[in-house]
């Protein structure tokens, strides 16, 4: 990341980069985790890779915001975006993960859930999906706070800036 003076891009800004950085990380580093986990464990591979592929989707989507925030931070630092743009950019990423992560807990738990065992025509997740199930749903519901922290840290920060 390079290096910016506080005038440049201020600090909240570079911590809701930071907050998207993080949560790709963890999100990757928990389903690939997991994944080799149980590959170690002996379970087939459709039981060790297949369960934290919901972990890895959210590693991709929180990438997709690192990725949007860092063009901001180098548009901020080469100046061709302002600070209120650059504001108004990482409120809207923190408030996409504001609205998204609690709807897709919802779908994940009271749809998707029940689809897929029925589907699979099992009643009870095999202990690995089982695992990845609340590892995610944990961490989604973590990645919704840490967002909504990043969010009135912004909106501070915003109001000081006279933005």
């Amino acid at each position: 990341m390079p290096l910016a003076s506080e005038e440049h891009v201020p600090k909240p800004l570079t911590y809701a980069l930071m907050y998207h950085v993080v949560w790709a990380l963890l999100f990757g580093a928990s389903g690939l985790g997991l994944a080799i986990l149980f590959l170690v464990a002996g379970h087939s591979w459709q039981r060790s890779l297949l369960p934290p592929a919901g972990l890895i989707a959210f590693a991709l989507l929180s990438g997709l915001g690192v990725l949007a925030l860092y063009v901001v931070r180098v548009q901020l630092m080469t100046e061709n975006v302002e600070q209120r743009t650059a504001y108004r950019l990482s409120q809207w990423s923190n408030r996409a993960v504001l609205v998204f992560a609690p709807a897709f807990l919802l779908l994940f738990r009271f749809a998707l859930e029940p689809l897929a065992r029925t589907v699979l025509g099992v009643s009870e997740w095999p202990v690995t999906a089982a695992i990845a199930s609340a590892a995610l749903q944990v961490e989604v519901a973590v990645w919704w706070l840490s967002h909504l922290l990043s969010m009135s840290q912004v909106a501070r920060a915003r109001k000081r800036a006279g933005l």
